[in-house]
């Protein structure tokens, strides 16, 4: 049986080192030196591969990971009674809902300058053609909600105290 100074000499490490590995029983009292050596190395791996923190020993790790198991559990269990209730909906809807819409949205925006080019060519100011685009803007977007209301197959009416065409609850940008 070596004696720890004898082992941490063996192996490069200091005395306390081996005394703490005894103390934590990675190498057993009474090992010969290749024992504790296959030991040791085998701890070492154990810690650079993730599977042993250096400063945690066993019943703290299984503590651990039931702790990280139990709030795993406890997440899935959320997310299951969120979609038993309706409150999720699948990425996939969203995406294909939201690709629709913004491209409804784009479509819609795009034709405002050919539908303006007339009545801005007749304007005489720049009022005048601010009011023309705005006019147009709004009619594109009054639009999109008459739309989505037909696609949804909803009635659903305007926000309270919005008008027909929702240009006085719009603020004006710059």
């Amino acid at each position: 049986m070596p004696t720890q100074r004898e082992f941490a000499s063996h192996v490069g490490v200091s005395q306390q080192a081996v005394s703490d590995l005894v103390a934590r029983g990675i190498l057993p009292k009474g090992a010969s030196l290749d024992e504790w050596r296959l030991l040791c190395c085998g701890h070492l791996r154990d810690v650079a591969a993730g599977r042993k923190p250096e400063s945690q020993d066993a019943s703290d790790l299984l503590l651990a990971e039931k702790t990280r198991l139990t709030k795993a559990q406890a997440e899935k269990t959320e997310l299951e009674v969120g979609a038993l209730k309706g409150q999720l909906i699948p990425v996939a809807v969203i995406e294909e809902e939201w690709g629709r819409l913004v491209s409804a949205t784009r479509s819609h925006l795009l034709a405002v300058p050919s539908r303006a080019t007339a009545e801005v060519a007749a304007a005489s100011g720049q009022e005048q053609i601010h009011g023309i685009l705005k006019k147009h803007i709004y009619r594109a977007l009054e639009e999109l909600v008459k739309a989505e209301r037909r696609s949804e197959g909803e009635g659903r009416d305007l926000e309270p105290g919005a008008n027909e065409r929702g240009e006085d609850d719009l603020e004006e940008v710059g």
